[in-house]
């Protein structure tokens, strides 16, 4: 689906927003090319989010499918709106064990108070890349404009 996003700034908006959350540094998540509606979230490997050193623990998953349909359903707010996450369901398919994981947000749904997205995530390296998990995430639109009185 093509979406036209609802503020120009877009892609700068949706990048400030997940700086400005001090979990995602502590991930150490970055941002890679962003259309409307499709954001893709890389999470670096650090061995203080496996189970054994060498596969990401779960949670670690769950929290990157988290952002990334986060952002993704982010990129296609208005200026001034913001969001909370209401649901995330995930499906493990493989292990998550690579230099990297991938996570690419999708939109599915961009309503006034609701928005759904779909997420895969790629377990990758230099020369593969391995689809580890899927998982979706419902999330509450909401006015952070100034308040009324």
């Amino acid at each position: 689906m093509q979406w036209q996003p609802k503020d120009p700034r877009f892609e700068e908006r949706t990048r400030s927003f997940l700086q400005s959350m001090p979990i995602a540094s502590l991930y150490g998540l970055s941002i890679g090319e962003i259309s409307p509606g499709v954001v893709p979230v890389v999470l670096p490997f650090n061995p203080s989010l496996t189970f054994d050193g060498r596969h990401f623990q779960a949670s670690a998953v769950a929290a990157l499918i988290d952002f990334a349909g986060g952002l993704a359903a982010y990129s296609l707010l208005p200026p001034e709106w913001s969001l909370a996450t209401l649901d995330v369901s995930m499906k493990v398919l493989a292990p998550a064990q690579g230099e990297r994981l991938v996570g690419v947000g999708r939109a599915l749904s961009a309503g006034q108070t609701i928005s759904v997205s779909h997420v895969e995530v790629f377990a990758r390296g230099d020369a593969f890349s391995t689809l580890c998990a899927v998982g979706t995430v419902s999330l509450r639109n909401f006015s952070a404009g100034p308040r009324r009185s």
